[in-house]
């Protein structure tokens, strides 16, 4: 029957689960793949209701649907191993991304960034000032200007030096750009920062 076209890797845990949602008269939610008889695997999303006799309120049967996501499947895939390409690609060229508003709310930093400012990583950016405590004091007043002027719809490409406590130095270079939010109409920032200090 129906048990055959199961996707052989996945017909012991629909064997299980719907043996335990029998035994315990509990309804059916389970993610599984079915083979077509052309040999194509379509990814499936199986419910089923428990239905209840209103004498015994016992289990007499279930009913539900079986839905197809296939499509999403391998939406959510795709964009998972562009998304590893991406990370790949910023790694090898020491690309690093961020991104910030001018209402205050914290930015964000790609974990590129926070490794070339040798920062832990965190969900959100840091303030500021806790960035511009790795800045060259003679290039953060022109930081803070490029920064600035980006919420005023211009672009930025600025170099700069990190200075770290050990006395380091590295060189960068960063980029930024204007995107207006459609829906409130604030302008975000959003720019790249490369490493260059071995072309220095």
């Amino acid at each position: 029957g129906w048990v055959n076209s199961i996707h052989p890797d996945d017909r012991e845990l629909v064997n299980t689960e719907w043996s335990n949602s029998v035994s315990q008269q509990r309804d059916f939610h389970l993610e599984y793949r079915m083979v077509r008889p052309d040999g194509k695997v379509n990814w499936l999303i199986g419910n089923a209701t428990s239905l209840k006799s209103s004498e015994t309120e016992g289990v007499i049967g279930y009913i539900g649907p079986i839905s197809e996501v296939t499509i999403m499947k391998e939406s959510s895939s795709n964009i998972l191993e562009l998304d590893s390409m991406i990370r790949n690609v910023q790694r090898m060229a020491k690309i690093a991304f961020w991104e910030s508003e001018q209402t205050g709310h914290p930015g964000t930093w790609s974990k590129e960034m926070f490794d070339l400012w040798e920062f832990p990583f965190e969900v959100f950016a840091p303030r500021r000032s806790k960035m511009l405590e790795r800045v060259h004091p003679d290039d953060q007043a022109m930081l803070i200007q490029g920064m600035d002027e980006v919420y005023l719809n211009k672009q930025m490409l600025l170099e700069f030096r990190l200075v770290f406590p050990d006395g380091r130095m590295k060189y960068i270079v960063s980029t930024g750009y204007p995107v207006k939010d459609p829906d409130s109409l604030n302008i975000k920032a959003i720019g790249t920062v490369i490493d260059i200090t071995a072309l220095k």
